[in-house]
Parts: C-alpha cells; structure tokens; sequence
C-alpha cells in the first residue's frame, strides 16, 4: 500500500470484547468499506471489503458477513 491509500483510509468505527476485535474504516480515495476482524482466540485474521450499503450490517455481524461471502474461519470454543 502506498501512503497516500494508507492517508485515505480512516477508521469508522472499533470493538473488542472476549478476545474478538472488529474494526470498520473507510477508504476516501475508493469509496469502498473495510470490515476487520482480529480473534485473539484463535489468531483469525481476516479484513473484507463491504459495499457501503452493507457496512453497518457488516460492522454489527461480521461473522454472519463472512459466512455469507463464502469465507471459512475457526470457531473458538467460548465459554459465557
């Protein structure tokens, strides 16, 4: 990535709870979302563009999100 798409890209939104970090930002110069998804459980690491009108949906489900762009991840065994 060049510096000029690193300046681009601005981050919308975070969370973290129970290990799982997910991030939302943006790229100015593309348009185009970014849903990050970091599981410190399993050390998944996954980020996937997101069509702007799917973004929030993505932020708020990001495993539904995956799952629904055909992307295979571990799932860690959590204990509540």
């Amino acid at each position: 990535m060049s510096a000029e798409t690193l300046l681009s890209i601005v981050e919308v939104d975070s969370r973290e709870a129970d290990g799982l970090l997910v991030t939302l930002s943006y790229d100015k110069s593309t348009e185009i979302a970014y849903v990050g998804i970091f599981d410190s459980k399993t050390d998944f690491m996954h980020t996937l563009p997101v069509p702007a009108k799917d973004a929030y949906n993505a932020y708020q489900h990001p495993f539904a999100y995956l799952a629904s762009q055909h992307v295979d991840y571990p799932l860690p065994n959590r204990q509540h």
